[in-house]
């Protein structure tokens, strides 16, 4: 009979540079007083800098010996919970008939990547200190220290291409006069709103200085189905002034099959919180007459912006494409790739209709019969569940 061994508390293998874990962990334990956010990443930067006095040989901060002083001091990476975009009841038709949809378009006509596009608004704060922090293992609150300007929000619009060029960023400010300090600043588009919101005006302005009126080649643009990409107004616009074709993302959908909302903004937003986590623990910093901290200033904000979406590499770009069907072989074979497809992800029932739709259009059997009738591409119920709300600039 086998006798069961308990791990003695401290067990197992012991920390090869003790006085240096020990000045990391005062570091962490300083700033988490002040209620700070800590990365991994933030961790193991402090550890690669602490180490290079005191230590003679090698020493590499890697994940390996991060989780073992994680579990040494008892630390561990708390998340703040989140509510995600409800995905409609009639979902597998609806990813059924946009996925054939971009596919007739390109089998009828063979757009090259550098040619589609896609857009999508997301909002930031003043105040992004991120959704995870180190702090002890069984912690009750978790709080994160921030300036106190939470509801300083504006907008900013990422648009990119297939082929993995992208766009300037577009940022919307609250306020109605231009700043003129950010009226020359490269590399970013600055405009501004009552509310720091996108609206109708502002989407056409988009279309302008950023999509571009000057182009040779027919486009494709795909973005969602908010109010102020769908007036008439816009659609005019964009087809008679940038010989660009829209294509329209279902509402409630945009989680599946829009690029921006599968792939950039996500990576765009990580990158942001560790700029902003980075200020706050180090940053220079200005403070009222009442000693209050000071929020982030505009022009700071746009370079983060810059900063955040020039990090993001060609290759997630063009992924983010391919994962939501837009830019996969037409003829089925690359389907494996559509991320929500994919055994055991939401619309993965639709895979089966997708490959006999496929098989029939390379056959190019034109049937009468449209399987998908009635389903529509906006649903107005679903838009107001999205993330973004759009206010014309009369509201």
């Amino acid at each position: 009979m086998q006798s069961k061994k308990k791990r003695l508390e401290g067990g197992g293998r012991k920390a090869a540079h003790p006085e240096m874990e020990q000045e990391l962990l005062q570091w962490i334990e300083a700033l988490r007083a002040e209620n700070l956010k800590i990365s991994r990443a933030d961790i193991q930067r402090k550890a690669l800098e602490l180490y290079q006095g005191v230590g003679q040989d090698e020493f590499v901060a890697s994940k390996g010996w991060l989780e073992k002083f994680l579990d040494r001091n008892h630390l561990s990476l708390r998340r703040r919970t989140t509510v995600g975009q409800k995905l409609p009841s009639d979902l597998i038709p609806k990813v059924t008939s946009f996925i054939m949809k971009i596919r007739r378009i390109r089998h009828s006509k063979a757009f090259p990547f550098s040619s589609i596009g896609n857009m999508d608004e997301t909002p930031l704060w003043l105040d992004m200190p991120g959704d995870t922090t180190i702090t002890k293992s069984g912690a009750k609150s978790v709080p994160i220290r921030t300036t106190g300007h939470e509801e300083g929000r504006f907008t900013v619009a990422l648009s990119a291409m297939a082929d993995g060029r992208k766009l300037e960023p577009f940022v919307v400010f609250k306020g109605v006069r231009p700043v003129k300090e950010l009226s020359n600043v490269s590399g970013v588009v600055v405009a501004y709103s009552r509310n720091g919101w996108m609206n109708e005006r502002l989407t056409k302005d988009w279309v302008d200085r950023v999509w571009g009126t000057l182009n040779f080649g027919r486009r494709r643009l795909v973005w969602d189905a908010y109010k102020c990409h769908t007036v008439e107004t816009i659609a005019t616009h964009i087809i008679q002034q940038t010989n660009t074709d829209v294509c329209l993302i279902p509402g409630g959908l945009t989680k599946l099959v829009q690029p921006a909302d599968v792939s950039w903004n996500k990576a765009f937003k990580t990158a942001y919180k560790a700029k902003y986590s980075e200020w706050m623990a180090s940053g220079q910093k200005s403070y009222t007459a009442a000693g209050n901290m000071h929020a982030p200033n505009k022009a700071q904000c746009l370079k983060w912006v810059k900063e955040c979406w020039s990090s993001l590499s060609t290759e997630l770009i063009q992924k983010s494409f391919r994962s939501c069907g837009i830019t996969v072989n037409v003829d089925g074979s690359e389907d494996a790739e559509i991320h929500c497809l994919k055994a055991g992800q939401e619309a993965a029932l639709a895979a089966p209709a997708i490959t006999d739709l496929t098989r029939r259009l390379m056959q190019e059997d034109e049937s009468d019969e449209d399987p998908f009738a009635g389903v529509d591409e906006e649903d107005e119920e679903e838009l107001e569940q999205n993330e973004l709300v759009i206010y014309t600039d009369s509201d």
